[in-house]
């Protein structure tokens, strides 16, 4: 190999450690530089149609002042749901909170905290609802639906665009792992163990139900009280 050639690779090499390094940022943030916004490797445009449903991807669209654990330093950061990123811009680039487990992002003029959690073996945001011996979470959810062209006459179609879908809600018992919650009432309620007659009247007596966040967090309040 040339040395001409030689030096281009180790040129290569280091511009490829400089995009993929991770970039220290204030009071221990780490940081990454955010790429093109791909589906399944795919670079994805977002001008044009894809731009009127943009704002969906996000929790909150303007970016947010927001602490990390118990720094008094704030930020301003927005949750990307579907990149399941917390991102902020610096000096004109997007950049992305590296994921580190137990980590809490709060938002104190929206009072929303979300915390870092493994499941499935990946790391994940997940907005804390209730803390306690019985933790309750949510796990926000948007998919992105890729646009069809109408072949014939028969065919129906439709732009490429962001949906909302219907939140997870999930169950962290102390020193075990993330679960999420049963969908059927007789399992729910069997993930209370000895507890769960005391919790199903609970919920008779309060009128509370197991669809509702804010009567869940009533149920997880109440749980970390037996």
């Amino acid at each position: 190999m040339s040395k001409l050639k030689i030096q281009f690779f180790f040129i290569l090499l280091f511009t490829f450690h400089l995009i993929n390094a991770q970039i220290d940022f204030q009071n221990g943030l780490t940081i990454t530089v955010s790429g093109p916004f791909t589906v399944d490797g795919i670079q994805i445009d977002e001008s044009g149609d894809l731009a009127k449903t943009a704002h969906i991807k996000y929790n909150f669209v303007d970016y947010k002042k927001a602490s990390l654990n118990d720094s008094k330093e704030l930020y301003d950061i927005r949750y990307n749901i579907f990149s399941d990123e917390m991102e902020f811009v610096k000096n004109g680039v997007l950049y992305f909170l590296n994921k580190k487990e137990n980590n809490i992002i709060y938002f104190p003029s929206i009072d929303k905290k979300y915390k870092v959690l493994s499941y499935d073996n990946q790391l994940h945001y997940f907005q804390l609802q209730i803390q306690g011996n019985y933790s309750f979470f949510i796990k926000e959810k948007v998919e992105y639906k890729e646009g069809k062209i109408a072949v014939t006459q028969f065919d129906k179609a439709s732009t490429a665009k962001f949906n909302r879908l219907d939140n997870d809600y999930y169950l962290l018992r102390l020193g075990e792992e993330l679960i999420e919650l049963e969908s059927s009432k007789r399992k729910f309620l069997a993930m209370f163990g000895n507890k769960s007659a005391t919790i199903k009247k609970y919920m008779k007596r309060n009128k509370l139900s197991r669809k509702e966040v804010e009567d869940l967090i009533k149920v997880f309040g109440y749980y970390n009280t037996l």
